[in-house]
C-alpha cells in the first residue's frame, strides 16, 4: 500500500487537475457564448442592413422612374440597378463563408467542451478514489498501531 504522504501528493495533483479542467471549461463556455453571439449579431445586422439598403435602392429606382420621362428609361434604369441589391448571408459568398467559419468554430468549441467535461469527470473520480485509498491507509495504520499496543501489553503482562 502507498504511504500516506505519497497518497496526499497524488490527491493534491488530482485536485490541481480538477481545477485546471474547471478553468478550461469556464473559458470554453465563455468562448462558445461569444462565438454564438457574434453569429447571431452577424445574421441580425446583415438581415437588417440588407433590407435597409434594398429598400433605399428600390426607392431610388422608383423616384428615377417617376422623375425621368422618356421611352427607353425603363430599360436603362433596369441596367443601372440590376444586380445591385444587397445579398444576405445565404447568397453572398463572403458572408456565407464567414457564417460557415462561425458554425465550424461553434462545433469545435462544443467538441473541446465535451472533452474537457469528460476529463473533469475522470479527474473527480480520481480524487474520490485517492480519498478512499487515504481512508483505507489511515484505517490500516490505526489497526496496525492497535495491534502493536496489544502485543506490548501482552508481553508486559507475560513478563510480570
Amino acid at each position: 500500500m502507498a504511504s500516506l504522504s505519497s497518497l496526499y501528493r497524488q490527491l493534491s495533483n488530482a485536485q490541481e487537475k480538477v481545477s485546471e479542467y474547471e478553468k478550461e471549461i469556464r473559458i470554453l463556455e465563455e468562448r462558445l457564448r461569444d462565438v454564438k453571439k457574434v453569429k447571431r449579431n452577424l445574421s441580425s445586422v446583415v438581415d437588417s442592413n440588407t433590407s435597409d439598403v434594398n429598400r433605399k435602392i428600390n426607392k431610388a429606382n422608383l423616384r428615377l422612374l417617376n422623375a425621368i420621362n422618356y421611352v427607353e428609361k425603363n430599360s436603362q434604369l433596369e441596367a443601372i440597378f440590376e444586380g445591385k441589391e444587397e445579398r444576405d448571408i445565404g447568397v453572398d459568398n463572403n458572408l456565407t463563408s464567414c457564417d460557415s467559419e462561425l458554425v465550424e468554430e461553434i462545433r469545435k468549441v462544443e467538441r473541446d467542451l465535451g472533452i474537457a467535461e469528460s476529463n473533469l469527470v475522470s479527474a473527480k473520480n480520481r480524487v474520490s478514489s485517492i480519498k478512499s485509498s487515504i481512508a483505507a491507509e489511515k484505517r490500516r495504520q490505526r489497526e496496525e498501531r492497535e495491534r502493536r499496543r496489544r502485543r506490548r501489553r501482552q508481553r508486559a503482562q507475560a513478563s510480570n
